[in-house]
């Protein structure tokens, strides 16, 4: 147990963060006050679509939620660095499960307008407050302790997570931040392995004992 090393690897990884969060929600905000002030679409062209597609006896839908979202370099660094925390908040989830923290807020559904940027807000304070948690915890528990520190899931995703930090935040070089990303991703799948094994051993240390 180590309660230092826990709140150093959460002040960097909130360092890192919480610039690449405030960047991508100051760029959401700028697109819905922008869509918000796009002049509507004719009332008579919608009207003779409509009658045209009665006519046709057809439905036309649109579901936002089977879009195949792009997402920006900030976006990709914070999902990697933190995956959890992001998987729990549903942080830039187009359409998030009710069960994560953005669907309890009804955060995340873009085509909402402006009226959505209160939830966003709050969302963002919650996805910080996780990301110290998950560092807290991951890092004053590491499941292994290595000879050479950065060969420990916790160190190597941080070590990852600060090298792409400033290439996320220089475009057009932030598509350099992608691959330290990616290398944090696959350490956390690591991470969870070593998680699972540790937790086996440990069951069977107890049965054998009992």
């Amino acid at each position: 147990m180590n309660w230092r090393r826990g709140i150093l690897l959460a002040g960097i990884h909130l360092a890192v963060a919480v610039p690449l969060i405030v960047m991508q929600e100051a760029r959401v905000e700028a697109f819905l006050s922008e869509l918000h002030q796009l002049p509507a679409q004719d009332a008579g062209e919608e009207t003779a679509e409509g009658a045209a597609s009665l006519e046709e006896g057809q439905t036309v839908t649109f579901s936002p939620c089977g879009m195949w979202a792009e997402y920006s370099a900030p976006v990709e660094v914070v999902q990697a660095a933190d995956m959890p925390a992001v998987a729990f908040s549903g942080w830039s989830e187009v359409c998030p499960p009710h069960s994560t923290l953005a669907g309890i807020l009804h955060a995340g559904y873009p085509w909402r307008g402006v009226s959505s940027i209160p939830a966003e807000r709050k969302l963002c304070w919650g996805l910080g407050l996780l990301i110290a948690l998950q560092w807290i915890l991951v890092g004053t528990f590491p499941l292994i302790r290595p000879k050479r520190w950065w060969s420990e899931p916790g160190a190597f995703i941080t070590v990852c997570a600060v090298i792409a930090f400033p290439f996320a935040l220089i475009w057009p070089n932030d598509h350099v931040a992608r691959l330290p990303a990616l290398l944090a991703m696959l350490a956390w799948f690591w991470w969870f392995g070593l998680l699972v094994w540790t937790g086996v051993r440990f069951g069977w240390k107890h049965l054998r004992v009992g």
